[in-house]
């Protein structure tokens, strides 16, 4: 029987520690056990995310033809390859996919892995030995998710986390991922150092991003 755990129990990096490798541990266990963790001291600037909250809340006030607008300009921009050299290519390209979230299924992501910032209003859970646990959220802390692609790479090794969203009747929660994704024509397989000896035979076939989202998409058998 599936049950619903307390906050905090979702594994925290603090990225400030000067001990770099204890940092990678702390990385690789928690992507081994949940494929979800929270960073922190990770220097982006508190008011930088408190503006992104901002301009995200406004979009959402828009009308539809004004958010459809922008959503095709940060297309355009990210397609020109600005999407990392310009503050505009970056917060349209955070503000386009930000989501307005009601309630949203059990689900892995497609991406490699998504970094999730979003308002105080929880309703995001991650499902682990069977109990979904509440990820608690403020202004100090990203959320890493380790989507599909990250996963097929380390062979497994590295889980994909389940997750969903919940339905708050009183509260609107938003929440603003950034999808680091494989180019589309990019083949993802198991690397190749992490498939050899007869204990660790590839356990999924390649694809290009574009044909695996083409069968997830169509419910298509994968490997």
């Amino acid at each position: 029987m599936e049950t619903i755990s307390a906050l905090d129990d979702i594994p925290v990096v603090d990225l400030s520690n000067p001990n770099e490798d204890l940092v990678a541990r702390a990385v690789v266990k928690a992507s081994e056990e949940w494929g979800i963790f929270h960073v922190v001291n990770h220097w982006i600037p508190p008011e930088l995310i408190g503006q992104l909250k901002e301009v995200g809340t406004e979009f959402f006030q828009l009308p539809e033809s004004e958010k459809k607008a922008l959503a095709s300009e940060a297309k355009r921009l990210q397609e020109h390859g600005r999407k990392v050299l310009s503050d505009e290519g970056r917060l349209l390209s955070a503000v386009s996919r930000s989501r307005c979230e009601v309630r949203t299924p059990r689900h892995t992501d497609l991406s490699g892995i998504t970094f999730l910032i979003a308002n105080q209003v929880y309703g995001l859970q991650a499902f682990k030995d069977n109990n979904w646990f509440e990820v608690k959220y403020d202004d100090s802390r990203i959320v890493v998710i380790i989507g599909d692609q990250v996963h097929r790479m380390n062979n497994g090794k590295y889980k994909r986390a389940e997750h969903r969203a919940t339905l708050d009747k009183e509260k609107t929660r938003i929440s603003w991922p950034v999808f680091v994704d494989p180019n589309l024509d990019h083949v993802v397989r198991p690397l190749p150092e992490l498939i050899s000896g007869d204990d660790n035979a590839p356990k999924f076939k390649p694809y290009t991003y574009r044909d695996y989202k083409f069968h997830i998409w169509n419910r298509l058998p994968l490997d």
